[in-house]
């Protein structure tokens, strides 16, 4: 759907003069207009002839933007009006100068890098946990979405009004296509973590300049989505922690349940990364779920290596002192770390114990633990997931959930 020039010089609902085409787009064409009572420029998304003309479409979506000009939050565009005029349905809002999309940055300049990634996600964060205090899903978080300029980064275009009957689905939702999670591609019923799924991606294409899950079109999108983890960050970039890794994977976890169920949650796990990463040479296996594969044997040599640094730690660390590591194992007793607060503990990594070895290591952190089952025979038994990510800094008896495969009874 084309943009109409017809308009430019049109003045809408008394108020806005139309004065130059911002951007066009299948579903709608945005300008720049001048809102001629405050003496201000505006942004004015202008719906479609084809979706203008269903009455139940143009309904809701005008019903929904109103909802949306509730909220006011820096790190959302603001929705000043809404409105009609003759056939034609609009949406006035902040008018956003200097701004690119991040997906135009992504494809022009490539990955953001680690800071700025993580400085974006920090924003966009703070945006989808005021959209979900209001009983509101966004449906559409996505890099076309989300601007970024001289200003705070900024969450755009709600994806809450769908297609009319038998009209094509237009940019809202092939656009969004990499970062629909599951359930969204399978049209089931949305939730804050459907949001956060799409942060996720966003955060992995920021990182890495790649999509999580590769396809081009929703099936192959969605079978990637259903077979297996993507890899994580730092196999494709340099500088990624571990808990950067983890909390990455987490969020982009096909399993809803299994995701950051708040903006807060995700947030707070972002903010620990980044406050508590060190520098590593060890390889990252945190997130992953061990594998069974010949490939294995290229890591004895390292292994082996690994195996003689910790025994020369061990004998060090008589003299100091020794507990048991809750498996008959005798190890350093750990030094306080300087970076800790009183009543605080760091988020032990259990992916790939055992779920006895997993919960000693809970109950040495101080965690309330739970452990959630999946039973399979696909997979061999253990622990798979966890949340909080490994590494992190939480207050002593926090809630620490592992999630485990078992063998059928």
């Amino acid at each position: 759907m084309s943009a109409s020039p017809g308009l430019i010089g049109r003045i809408v609902g008394d108020r806005y003069r139309i004065d130059a085409i911002v951007a066009a787009g299948g579903m709608s064409t945005v300008y720049r207009a001048r809102d001629l009572r405050l003496e201000r420029d505006v942004a004015l998304k202008v719906l479609a002839p084809a979706y203008a003309s269903d009455p139940a479409f143009a309904d809701r979506f005008l019903a929904e933007a109103r909802a949306v000009a509730g909220l006011s939050h820096p790190n959302l565009i603001h929705v000043y009006d809404t409105g009609t005029d003759g056939e034609l349905r609009f949406i006035v809002m902040e008018l956003l100068e200097g701004y690119r999309s991040l997906r135009a940055i992504l494809e022009r300049e490539g990955p953001l890098g680690v800071d700025d990634a993580l400085r974006l996600s920090e924003q966009l964060l703070a945006g989808l946990a005021a959209v979900h205090s209001h009983g509101l899903i966004h449906c559409d978080v996505k890099p076309g979405n989300v601007m970024m300029g001289p200003g705070p980064a900024k969450l755009i275009d709600f994806g809450i009004a769908r297609a009319p009957e038998g009209e094509p689905a237009g940019e809202t939702t092939i656009g969004s296509l990499h970062a629909m999670p599951p359930e969204q591609l399978r049209g089931e019923p949305l939730t804050p973590a459907s949001d956060l799924f799409a942060a996720g991606a966003i955060l992995y294409a920021g990182l890495t300049g790649r999509v999580p899950y590769p396809g081009n079109d929703p099936e192959t999108v969605l079978a990637a989505e259903e077979a297996a983890r993507p890899l994580p960050p730092s196999a494709l970039v340099a500088g990624v922690s571990p808990a950067l890794d983890a909390a990455v994977v987490q969020a982009i976890d096909p399993v809803p349940a299994r995701r950051f169920q708040s903006a807060q949650a995700m947030s707070r796990a972002l903010r620990g990364t980044l406050r508590d990463a060190q520098p590593s040479t060890e390889p990252v296996v945190a997130a992953v779920a061990p594998a069974r594969s010949p490939g294995r044997r290229s890591w004895l040599p390292l292994l082996a290596m690994l195996v003689v640094a910790a025994a020369v730690v061990a004998v060090v660390a008589i003299g100091l002192g020794t507990g048991d590591d809750g498996r008959g194992r005798r190890s350093p007793t750990p030094a306080p770390s300087p970076t800790l607060r009183p009543g605080t503990v760091r988020v032990p990594n259990t992916v790939g114990l055992s779920e006895a070895d997993g919960e000693a290591a809970a109950r040495r952190a101080n965690l309330s633990w739970t452990i959630r089952w999946q039973e399979t025979d696909a997979h061999p038994a253990g622990i798979y997931d966890q949340e909080p990510a490994a590494g992190q800094v939480v207050e002593q008896g926090s809630r620490f959930t592992m999630y485990a495969y078992r063998p059928f009874d």
